[in-house]
């Protein structure tokens, strides 16, 4: 079975003081660097997220992304 056939059922968050927190819905994205090409490759782990949720979750980062200085200006 390779990644993309794969279900994530949950999400660990591990906090600086070592303590974790285990998420049941969610979405996560990895984002690996490739300097050499110039790109970032972008992975999204969903968990239990439906259409509404994704639409939701999306919504609230363009709200968060668009509160001054949230870009330091790169959204030029």
């Amino acid at each position: 079975m390779d990644e993309q056939e794969k279900n994530a059922v949950k999400i660990t968050v591990t906090y600086d003081d070592g303590t974790t927190k285990d998420l049941e819905k969610g979405l996560v994205f990895r984002l690996t660097e490739k300097p050499e090409a110039e790109q970032v490759e972008i992975m999204a782990e969903m968990v239990a997220m439906s259409g509404k949720d994704l639409y939701t979750v999306v919504a609230a980062a363009v709200e968060l992304g668009s509160r001054p200085g949230m870009f330091n200006g790169l959204e030029d």
